[in-house]
């Protein structure tokens, strides 16, 4: 559905007024599942599994970043 479309939108909310009770009750615990499941601390975690996963560390326990001579950031050439 296209949020900007007004005629969409009125007929979603028509559709969900005029919806079976069984099948509102329905939708809402699968949406609330879905929201349980898939919140704000899970996303954290992914985003920063996924940074550490695919961002050269500067932690001096972890591997070190190796840049070819040369090819140093600017912000280390002095």
């Amino acid at each position: 559905m296209n949020p900007y479309d007004v005629q969409q939108v009125a007929a979603s909310i028509l559709r969900a007024l005029e919806m079976p009770d069984e099948e509102q009750a329905l939708r809402m615990r699968r949406m609330r599942a879905n929201v349980k499941d898939h919140n704000v601390y899970r996303w954290a975690a992914n985003l920063l599994s996924d940074l550490n996963r695919n961002s050269p560390s500067i932690c001096p326990t972890s591997r070190k970043l190796t840049v070819p001579p040369g090819e140093e950031p600017a912000a280390v050439r002095r």
